[in-house]
């Protein structure tokens, strides 16, 4: 299988940064180094997208900096409003995550792929402890 570079849809990582704030204080160079990780490099967010988003949700009082001197790191901490926003972004979330994998449903069964077959089992597996009735969301 060849590497191909993932893009993210638009606000999934202002998400995510918010998401990782509200657990621990983070910089930065933790967040990029952690969306690394989780997707096997996959997809690398470069440090202009990262900080323009911190710098952002900074003003929209997202976000608190803690900067240490010791270290010479800023670190950011998810304010209350943040986390008033993350649950009712989540709910959202879910929903798109649910008709998403209804299309790689399809688009596995399009391609015609044992390979695919396997995921496309797995995900209606999932789907269907994951949510009961998929028909609502299926549009």
């Amino acid at each position: 299988m060849s590497v191909h570079n993932v893009t993210a849809p638009k606000g999934l990582l202002k998400l995510l940064i918010l998401d990782l704030s509200t657990k621990n204080p983070i910089s930065g160079t933790d967040i990029m180094n952690h969306i690394k990780s989780i997707t096997n490099g996959y997809w690398s967010p470069s440090p202009g997208s990262v900080y323009l988003i911190l710098k952002n949700l900074l003003k929209q009082e997202y976000l608190t900096e803690i900067y240490s001197q010791n270290t010479n790191v800023k670190k950011y901490v998810a304010t209350s409003k943040a986390k008033s926003f993350i649950v009712l972004e989540k709910e959202k979330l879910h929903k798109s995550l649910t008709r998403n994998l209804y299309s790689i449903i399809i688009m596995g069964n399009l391609l015609n792929s044992d390979d695919i077959s396997v995921i496309s089992n797995k995900i209606e597996k999932f789907l269907e402890s994951y949510n009961p009735s998929p028909k609502k969301l299926v549009q």
